[in-house]
């Protein structure tokens, strides 16, 4: 027995440690997990169309709040969360992704290669990764082979994706008209000679003649297509026999954009084309020895055109800029002497003739895992070690046609003979001729360049696990020491980052009724000083099966019922300060799971609180003045709470069977510090708030006639001094805004800004799933929402006609604006050249928009053979399905002004300006051979 126990003892201290993953997730089983998790398998990610595996999580697991600000191909990933966000900022709050137990991103696996995915919530199921550990961590399994004989499963599909922001700038004629409607907002005296746009031209919009002199082009509908093509296929193969499986997979999925290239002789379309393999085996080498191999991959190619900030642009360009191709000419005139507004920009000059850029990205995933059963030593008792690496390898071509500007500029014929002449005399001749500038066609050579980068990282662990039964004591023991490293490309090896650390967890359980759980991560970061970069990162959890208990027995509706408690500290090293230390985060959890009337009912609650502490907010400001910054200092606090249900109802009556899941997720953020200074007002303090708030004026109404006096200024009282606070601008007009003032000091000014709204990211999300089968057949729907959130119209979804009073009008200005007898109507300030600067570009809660929402995100009708004829052939069963993503979005005021309740509403950032959205149907099959 002390041999034994010398040895046991060896191993603990020589290879102390068990798989990261299986750490997180925990061997227990479902009855006796303590942590708070929640997951979805392989025929659930199966039932969407999207090319992202990341798009299945949407309303699916409580919890977890996904925001999908990008439809385009190959980057359409979406916004994930755990719990809301803990942090200070959405970027600091982002979970930790692994694949296999390694840090790996998964938006673009083949849905086909995945087992499952398990999202850890809590501080039970995370403390154990230590200083990666506070946004929750999200599990990744690839499938593996099972003993058994071969299955070869064959799928393809087919589909039409569409985008979901359809936002119009109005026709010529209205814009000319809403144009000189500014102008007499501004100067009520302005005669029709004085206009921008006189009789002549807007009476050439309103009739439609000479539309390639002076055209009407609706550039989204010109420009972009109203369907692209998609397409998904995979092959995998799976299984084994007692002495090795097997598990391997071949995927390809194409997207097309949604541009039209028009007469170019090259595509320089958005597009993505991915190539998924993996290969996954198992090997028993001895009776106790077990060799895991997995080897995955994807190759993309990913190309887009050579332009800068298209989205934004194209809102821009307004109707009479060109009426685009004509006779198979490419019409440029952006100086028409014809129309006042000069220097326009069309849409074709955003991209046409530009040239692309492609970028094909190969990225490599291996791992191996040995396992060796101690039983002969201590019952229960492996170890096991486990390597990975990573590889990525990018090469971008950017290739551009040598000669760009091949475009044609139309004039009057008597523009040059009868100079001098009128447009609207009947001797004017209106004959169209083209002036050419280098015109040679499309079929000019291009030139082009070339860039490249690489990455690299390695992941090394070794574990031990041990599980002991003694009477009705079960006892599991994981121990794990593990290190990884990230390599930037070969100019940035000096920024080289690595985590090292020891993982230990002992989960108890007395006849699966009493339960606890004790766990700790004791790890590093690189990314800090040496003294600064271990931290010890406890956690402990209870559990109590309450049905198991004797007096429960009488109550035989219920089937099941757990009660789980959870303490422990995390933390967060994403966004660090140099030679300091990480965000440090405790968790608390409090949950029940119920399951009634023969589980035919199921119910899962959970309640949870987390302080954060030790975030990085600008300190004190630094002695050098005001340009050299402010210091960071560790003193941000954030307090985060919230609550998670989830219930769901199947039931059968001979072959027809439904079921309906659902889940509901809150989570709140209060600031408790942000190292900001103090405030001249108490309303303009972000302490006690929630991050992601908007900061601006507060909205009144719009001044009205009779706020004015017969002579247009502002009514005054008896002291001379006007009877509504100080605005600042000059000669205000009716339909002009008013905000609050806050300080009640007789003047609109800074001190009067506030904070407001909701973030980007909402407080509640929840999800429906219902369906029903009968026999082969199945429908089923995936609900999702969103509530307590809000987007800032900002940029251009807010200012007409531009910045410079010579851009497009977009539909929705121009239909809210104010119009005076109709002011029940106005959702926006009048029209103005002169006060726009205030009106439509000062920030307050009238540009808010609320952006809750509910969505069929996925629809799916399918049916499934099986029968003798079928196995004759060698075919096992086929499915056929139809299906259908983000198909229907209600109660959405954004919606309903044709921008997608998820994306960016103009403004600064990544996505402010992204690539749509897109709705998808799509039709394919299923064969198990």
């Amino acid at each position: 027995m002390k041999s034994r126990l010398l040895i046991l003892l060896a191993i603990f201290l020589a290879a102390p440690g068990l798989n990261a993953q299986s750490a997180g997730g925990g061997a227990v089983g479902e009855n006796t997990a303590v942590g708070s998790t929640a997951g979805i398998g392989t025929k659930d990610l199966l039932k969407s169309p999207s090319g992202s595996a990341a798009d299945a999580l949407a309303g699916t697991i409580p919890g977890v709040f996904s925001i999908q600000m990008s439809g385009q191909p190959g980057a359409s990933a979406p916004i994930l969360y755990i719990r809301g966000a803990g942090s200070l900022t959405d970027g600091a709050s982002l979970p930790l992704i692994l694949v296999d137990g390694v840090e790996r991103s998964f938006s673009q696996m083949d849905p086909n290669e995945i087992e499952s995915i398990t999202v850890l919530k809590d501080a039970a199921s995370t403390a154990v990764f230590g200083v990666r550990g506070a946004n929750g961590v999200i599990l990744v399994t690839t499938r593996r082979g099972r003993d058994g004989r071969t299955a070869i499963n064959v799928s393809s599909s087919f589909g039409l994706t569409q985008a979901l922001r359809n936002i119009h700038g109005v026709g010529s004629y209205e814009y000319a008209t809403l144009y000189s409607e500014a102008e007499r907002n501004d100067n009520p005296r302005i005669t029709d000679k004085g206009l921008a746009f006189g009789s002549l031209v807007t009476d050439f919009f309103r009739t439609g003649l000479e539309p390639v002199m002076f055209p009407d082009t609706d550039w989204s509908d010109y420009i972009f297509k109203k369907l692209a093509w998609q397409t998904q296929h995979n092959v995998n193969i799976s299984g084994g026999n007692s002495k090795a499986r097997y598990f391997a997979s071949v995927g390809f999925l194409h997207q097309d954009g949604i541009m039209k290239q028009f007469d170019m002789n090259y595509n320089s379309n958005y597009a993505y084309s991915r190539y998924n393999y993996r290969a996954n085996i198992d090997i028993d080498l001895t009776k106790t020895t077990l060799l895991s191999v997995n080897a995955g991959g994807i190759i993309g190619r990913r190309r887009e055109p050579n332009t800068s900030d298209l989205w934004r642009n194209i809102l821009t360009c307004t109707p009479f800029s060109s009426p685009g191709m004509v006779d198979g000419k490419y019409i440029y005139n952006p100086n028409n002497h014809f129309i006042p507004l000069q220097d326009q920009v069309n849409g074709l000059d955003l991209y046409y003739n530009l040239g692309y850029s492609a970028e094909t990205e190969n990225v490599m995933m291996l791992d191996a895992t040995l396992k060796q059963d101690l039983g002969m030593v201590l019952k229960g008792l492996s170890i096991h070690a486990k390597g990975a690496f990573n590889g990525s390898n990018s090469v971008n071509v950017n290739r551009q046609p040598n000669v760009t500007t091949n475009y044609y500029t139309p004039m009057f014929l008597g523009s040059i003979t009868q100079e001098g002449m009128d447009i609207d005399n009947p001797l004017f001749n209106n004959t169209l001729i083209y002036r050419t500038s280098s015109v040679r066609g499309l079929c000019e050579g291009m030139s082009s360049s070339e860039s490249r980068l690489h990455g690299r990282d390695w992941y090394l662990e070794a574990g031990l696990n041990w599980a002991g039964n003694f009477r009705n004591h079960k006892l599991d023991v994981l121990l794990l020491h593990n290190r990884d490293r990230n390599c930037y490309p070969a100019a940035l090896k000096a920024l080289s980052t690595g985590h090292a650390g020891y993982v230990g967890r002992i989960s108890y359980n007395y006849r699966e009724k009493y339960l606890a759980d004790l766990s700790a991560g004791y790890n590093s970061s690189e990314k800090f000083t040496q003294d600064h970069r271990y931290g010890l990162f406890p956690a402990a959890a209870l559990g109590w099966v309450a049905s198991s208990e004797d007096f429960m027995k009488g109550a035989s509706f219920i089937d099941f019922l757990k009660f789980r408690a959870s303490y422990g500290l995390t933390g967060n090293d994403r966004f660090p300060v140099a030679g300091e230390t990480w965000e440090k985060s405790a968790k608390q959890n409090y949950g029940f799971d119920l399951r009634f009337c023969k589980s035919r009912l199921s119910l899962s609650a959970d309640l949870f609180f987390e302080h954060r502490w030790d975030i990085p907010v600008p300190g004190s400001d630094q002695p050098d003045g005001p340009d050299a910054g402010r210091a960071l200092t560790h003193a941000g606090i954030v307090d985060n709470r919230g609550f998670e249900i989830q219930a769901g109802y199947e039931d059968h009556a001979g072959d027809f069977e439904w079921y309906v899941n659902g889940n509901l997720s809150f989570a709140r953020n209060r600031i408790v510090c942000n190292g900001e200074a103090v405030p001249a007002e108490p309303y303009m303090d972000e302490t006690g708030r929630s991050t992601g708030s908007s900061f601006g004026y507060i909205f009144d109404r719009f001044l009205q006639p009779e706020d004015f006096d017969a002579n247009g200024r502002l009514l005054k009282g008896s002291d001379g001094k006007t009877l509504l606070p100080t605005l600042p601008v000059e000669n205000p007009k009716p339909g002009d805004v008013l905000y609050k003032d806050l300080n009640g000091d007789g003047q609109i000014d800074l001190n009067d800004n506030a904070w407001f709204g909701y973030s980007a990211r909402p407080e509640f999300v929840f999800g429906l799933t219902p369906g029903v089968k009968w026999k082969g057949f199945e429908l089923s729907m995936q609900w999702t929402g969103a509530a307590n959130a809000s987007r800032m119209l900002s940029g251009d979804y807010r200012t007409p006609f531009g910045e410079n009073n010579s851009g497009a009008l977009l539909r929705h200005l121009a239909d809210g604006r104010y119009q005076e007898g109709y002011d029940q109507n106005s959702r926006f300030p009048r029209l103005t050249l002169e006060n726009k600067e205030y009106d439509w570009n000062t920030d307050s809660d009238l540009w808010l928009m609320d952006a809750s929402y509910l969505r069929l995100k996925l629809a799916v009708f399918s049916y499934t053979m099986s029968n003798s004829a079928l196995k004759k052939a060698g075919i096992s069963s086929a499915k056929f399905f139809i299906n259908g993503y983000n198909l229907l979005t209600l109660f959405s005021p954004l919606a309903r002004m044709g921008i997608d309740p998820e994306s960016g509403t103009g403004g600064a950032g990544a996505y402010a300006y992204a690539y749509p959205v897109s709705r998808i149907y799509n039709i394919g099959f299923n064969f198990t051979f």
